[in-house]
């Protein structure tokens, strides 16, 4: 090898130096790079494609946390505001609706999704309604199956069939 000393053996006993062919003023003095503003932004542009994928994960980690959390606590907040809401008026019945108009109406469509069933119908003046329609007005839906649907409404309630 041209940069070593070959006779040279490697041990404490050795009584010259190690032998290289650059001398300490090439490698550490002349084309040495100057540390100015060029140098490190060259550096941070290295860094930054470096570890952009993995800075960019952990940011859309915690900015993700942050989110869930925020929508939580505001979740969290408004049920104690609608609980304290609730707490605050008297309790009041519920008004009964008149159901000598719904006992004309028939079922004309049903479908249950999970827990959610909904039921289409028409009323005795073919007016097309559905079961949320109902429950808004302040019904209570109480389904018994695909073709048979009770209303109630107080101590008053309908049958409505297919």
């Amino acid at each position: 090898y041209p940069a070593y000393d070959t006779k040279q053996a490697f041990s404490d006993a050795y009584p010259h130096q190690t032998y290289s062919m650059l001398p300490p003023w090439l490698t550490h003095g002349v084309f040495r790079v100057p540390r100015d503003a060029r140098f490190y932004m060259r550096l941070t542009r290295i860094y930054w494609k470096r570890f952009n994928r993995p800075l960019m994960a952990v940011a859309a980690f915690v900015l993700g946390i942050v989110l869930t959390t925020s929508v939580l606590v505001i979740d969290q907040v408004d049920a104690r505001n609608s609980t304290a809401d609730t707490e605050a008026t008297p309790d009041t019945p519920a008004p009964t609706v008149d159901l000598t108009a719904y006992r004309r109406a028939r079922i004309t469509g049903y479908a249950q999704l999970g827990d959610l069933t909904t039921y289409r119908l028409l009323d005795g003046d073919n007016r097309p309604t559905t079961s949320h329609d109902l429950e808004r007005q302040g019904l209570t839906v109480v389904p018994m199956g695909a073709c048979h649907l009770r209303l109630a409404s107080g101590a008053q309630h309908a049958d409505i069939g297919c």
